[in-house]
């Protein structure tokens, strides 16, 4: 029995002594016959973090007699997307699109009262939109909307006209602009009343070259041009997706899903949209080199199963580590006695290719993570954005929106008005068989919903994302699955 680190750095590198270490934890696991555990935390996570999250397990894991190696990968912490995005939010060209895209998607969507207005679309007040300074509940909205029609062209003429008269926007604009040091032509400048002074924005680098870009004289010239015709068609656009995500069932609750479009036009790196893909490439590169963890990690667990034919290995991966262990079990080629994902944000596709290489070689797997009700209620950047993490990188940090990823319970056991599932896509349809042990999800063996309690191995009660690694009840379901006969 022991417990070990394996450090890497950007690109899997390895750090310096990690090496001589893993040498003398796998030297030891051949003469050892308790089941070996596999750990990886999540992406966001940095070093400081990530060796506290592993000395913490090594008690756990040691406490009944299973060895354990941590796979600590350093990408950062989270509060680096949630101090960006925090301070994006708090924008007041950022506050003023929330307001408005909201404000005219209820306008829009809402036929609660028994009509549509396809004709007459207008914004709602704002004491229909919030309540004690935080959206209100537009459940009923959202679920009478679904199926209904999208945005006319005629809705979005509308819609680009308020914007682009609104001098409120005008302003902030021309805080942007002068805090970029884009020129700005005095007359116009003087036209705007109560010009301000710039400000700083957190606004993608290419969304300020081509303000720069646009707002250009007739002649040629720098200069300010009122109601930018350019923001007036983005925000049009925002608009769009936010109704049409709405009317598909593709939404992440109103408020949410303008804050994701909003981020998704102009603020993709506060959001973290280039930051996971960092991540996701991470979990690749370890193993695209023969010097790289990953690839180390591979060569010495290969050696020590088919030295050890009895050895039992379980691969536990939380959150991104899941994504890392789908590279893992592609390249690793031997069989795991156990895999067990927490609250996983690897993509229903992904795991999906992952299975067609490997499930063969998987034999058991548990899936722990949160109900729907439980993910919506997760804040994890509480009125800022209030949903998960899960719901953050489907809604803004993934390539594709609302992207299925397997630890969100909606893409996996949401029924649709015809009783069957509402996410047919290839990648879910795939997951959801490998998981439908007896033609259930809700009661299978290899998905627990948090908070439920099914016996011994099926019990958790995490209900935030990043519970799951030490809250009692998953810990102690995840030995008992270890522990229990093959």
């Amino acid at each position: 029995m022991g417990t070990a680190n394996l450090i890497t750095g950007a690109d899997g590198a390895i750090e310096t002594g990690s090496v001589d270490a893993l040498n003398a934890f796998f030297e030891a696991q051949a003469t050892h016959t308790e089941p070996l555990v596999v750990w990886l935390h999540g992406g966001l996570v940095d070093k400081a973090h990530g060796l506290e999250g592993a000395g913490r397990l090594a008690t756990h894991f040691q406490a009944h007699d299973i060895s354990a190696l941590f796979v600590v990968w350093q990408t950062g912490p989270l509060e680096i997307i949630g101090h960006n995005l925090d301070e994006a939010i708090r924008e007041p060209i950022f506050q003023s699109l929330l307001q408005k895209v909201l404000s005219w998607a209820v306008g829009k969507l809402d036929i609660t009262g028994g009509t549509r207005a396809v004709s007459t679309l207008a914004p709602v007040p704002d004491h229909k939109l919030f309540a004690n300074g935080e959206p209100i509940d537009f459940s009923a909205i959202e679920d009478a909307a679904l199926n209904g029609e999208g945005m006319t062209d005629a809705d979005l003429a509308t819609f680009e006209q308020a914007i682009m008269a609104d001098a409120g926007i005008q302003r902030q604009l021309l805080a942007i602009a002068k805090g970029a040091d884009v020129e700005v032509a005095e007359q116009h400048s003087k036209s705007i009343v109560g010009a301000p002074e710039g400000r700083s924005t957190r606004m993608d680098d290419s969304v300020m070259r081509e303000l720069a870009r646009e707002a250009r004289m007739p002649d040629g010239s720098r200069g300010w041009i009122p109601g930018w015709t350019w923001f007036a068609k983005k925000a049009a656009m925002i608009l769009w997706r936010v109704v049409k995500r709405t009317v598909q069932g593709r939404h992440h609750g109103l408020y949410c899903t303008v804050i994701e479009e909003v981020a998704r036009e102009f603020y993709l790196t506060a959001a973290g949209h280039f930051l996971w893909a960092t991540i996701k490439n991470e979990s690749a590169d370890t193993f695209a080199q023969p010097d790289r963890g990953g690839a180390l990690l591979v060569r010495k667990l290969r050696a020590l199963v088919d030295a050890n034919p009895g050895k039992r290995l379980c691969l536990v991966g939380h959150s991104a580590g899941s994504i890392w262990l789908s590279s893992l079990l592609e390249a690793l080629e031997r069989d795991v006695d156990t895999l067990v994902f927490l609250a996983p944000a690897v993509t229903n596709e992904r795991f999906a290719a992952t299975l067609d290489v490997a499930e063969p070689h998987i034999k058991r797997f548990r899936l722990y993570t949160m109900s729907d009700q439980a993910e919506q209620q997760d804040q994890v950047l509480g009125v800022v954005y209030p949903r998960s993490l899960l719901y953050l990188v489907s809604g803004a940090a993934e390539d594709e929106v609302d992207a299925p990823l397997l630890g969100m319970d909606r893409f996996l056991r949401t029924v649709a008005a015809d009783h069957e599932p509402a996410f047919r896509d290839d990648g879910t349809n795939r997951v959801r068989a490998f998981l439908q042990t007896d033609g259930q999800l809700s009661t299978s063996a290899r998905a627990v919903w948090s908070s439920e309690n099914r016996g011994p191995g099926l019990h958790s009660t995490a209900l935030a994302h990043g519970d799951f690694d030490n809250d009692e009840a998953t810990l102690a379901s995840i030995v008992t699955l270890i522990q229990e006969a093959p």
